[in-house]
């Protein structure tokens, strides 16, 4: 009987931690049908999504609701199905606000014991920061190879040891 109790305690206290655990994550978690509804969500996912509540978010449908570009979806289902997992999938999902964020999704497809996929779980990361200075780091490096490549003067570029790395057409002109 004291073991049954203990058991029973130690089973508790694993579910406290991952409810925890869950609900504290910073990153978006959660459950979805294969149709399209979401089981389970965390509030960072409520939050990245600019929503309220978790209510708010279970009443959404991934198809209308969150993928701008429903060929993403398919694409996912089909990856979901023969590999059975996405990983760092990036995705452009609507947000509340009718905004735009660019997710980063870890996700895999849960079977039932005949092998038909029953729901998807994962993980999602806005990763929108992250692109657009990605974005903006390349239009500068553009600027500045158009710069450098087409200006008029005499440009080129040195080591510290003296070595010519790289020059402009003004230079090689001459």
């Amino acid at each position: 009987m004291a073991q049954r109790k203990r058991k029973g305690k130690t089973a508790r206290e694993s579910a406290d931690h991952y409810r925890s655990l869950f609900e504290h994550a910073l990153e978006g978690i959660f459950r979805s049908t294969p149709e399209g509804r979401f089981v389970e969500v965390n509030p960072a996912l409520v939050r990245l999504l600019g929503y309220e509540s978790i209510e708010e978010v279970l009443a959404l449908t991934l198809p209308d609701d969150l993928y701008v570009d429903l060929v993403q979806r398919e694409r996912l289902r089909a990856t979901y199905e023969a590999a059975g997992v996405v990983e760092g999938e990036e995705l452009l999902w609507k947000k509340k606000s009718g905004g735009h964020i660019i997710v980063s999704l870890y996700a895999r497809a849960i079977r039932d014991r005949r092998g038909r996929i029953v729901c998807y779980e994962g993980l999602v990361l806005d990763v929108t920061a992250r692109k657009r200075a990605e974005e903006a780091l390349r239009a500068s490096e553009a600027r500045y190879r158009n710069l450098f490549e087409n200006a008029n003067d005499m440009i080129a570029t040195f080591t510290l040891d003296g070595i010519v790395t790289s020059v402009n057409r003004g230079l090689e002109v001459t």
